[in-house]
């Protein structure tokens, strides 16, 4: 080997070294060895209370009380996002660490923007930061000034955005659930047409509707199917949507009042007519003082008549 080959060779094994030294101080610490189970809790059913508290000041409790799930000691929590929440810190793993070149600004970022989440219950209890982009898909959890890319094996979702869920969003979407057992009486009331007014009550053991002597069974049973249960799409703080605003201080279209076994006062709906361009009809809770939204195809299977309750002849 000549003298200039031979200082080539030592030129690139010197290269090779410092790019080398280079991948594993400054490049992406994927190679790493890390627990992918460092954020995943094991047994979830031994979770007592979850706090999520937001960048903005706002802190979303839940906690479990007799086998149910209390939100911000006030509301019942919605058990489908309970599941999902339950389900994304079982299976939750870590893809990779940030690399460290990131460390820094990944860090502040959550600092600054992300969920800082504690979990209560079991052996261990957990507190951790969550957060990351949603248009890029990529989630971050971060403890003892660690951050991490995470992943749910089999999915591409950006996990963290379960996290920043507001109390409205966390909240018992279930209105009420009419059924054999515990089904007393349902009004539907039209203040502009009291002539198309329906009343459901029992009438010999078997569902009626006042001052019509044969209804149409059929489209009676199919009608109360849509309590079983009845559910809104979400709940509406005041000044979030003007135009609801506005429509709400109209007079609504129809008003409905649903009575239960157990419950005396019953609960009373009313609905307002649809916006255009809009999926969801407004809604008002009376005793509870509050705007609810609900799917327009549910708003409108809601509006039977009387007319659509006769027989054809």
């Amino acid at each position: 080997m000549t003298r200039k080959n031979w200082a080539l060779a030592i030129i690139f094994f010197i290269l090779t070294a410092v790019f080398a030294v280079m991948i594993s101080s400054k490049g992406p610490a994927g190679n790493q060895q890390v627990d992918r189970n460092l954020f995943t809790i094991a047994d979830t059913a031994a979770i007592e209370k979850i706090t999520l508290r937001q960048p903005d000041g706002r802190v979303q409790t839940m906690q479990k009380r007799n086998g149910y799930w209390l939100l911000n000691e006030n509301h019942a929590a919605d058990p489908a996002i309970i599941n999902v929440l339950l389900s994304v810190l079982n299976e939750v793993q870590v893809k990779r660490p940030v690399a460290r070149s990131q460390q820094e600004a990944v860090l502040r970022q959550l600092t600054e923007e992300g969920v800082e989440v504690e979990l209560e219950g079991g052996a261990s209890p957990a507190r951790f930061m969550v957060g990351g982009s949603e248009g890029q898909r990529i989630s971050y959890f971060a403890r003892d000034e660690k951050a991490y890319v995470m992943e749910l094996p089999g999915y591409s979702s950006y996990i963290s955005g379960i996290f920043y869920l507001k109390e409205s969003d966390l909240r018992n979407k279930m209105l009420t659930s009419l059924n054999s057992m515990n089904f007393q009486g349902l009004d539907v009331v039209y203040p502009a047409d009291t002539a198309q007014n329906v009343s459901i009550r029992y009438q010999n053991n078997m569902l009626g509707v006042e001052n019509l002597l044969r209804p149409d069974s059929s489209v009676l049973f199919q009608y109360m199917m849509i309590y079983e249960p009845l559910q809104i799409s979400g709940y509406l703080t005041p000044g979030e949507d003007p135009a609801y605003d506005s429509l709400l201080q109209t007079q609504p279209m129809a008003l409905f009042r649903m009575q239960t076994v157990g419950n005396s006062e019953g609960l009373e709906l009313q609905l307002y007519p649809p916006l255009p361009g809009r999926r969801q009809r407004l809604g008002y809770l009376p005793r509870q003082k509050e705007a609810v939204l609900l799917d327009e195809r549910l708003a409108q299977a809601m509006l039977i008549r009387r007319h659509d309750l006769l027989l054809e002849q």
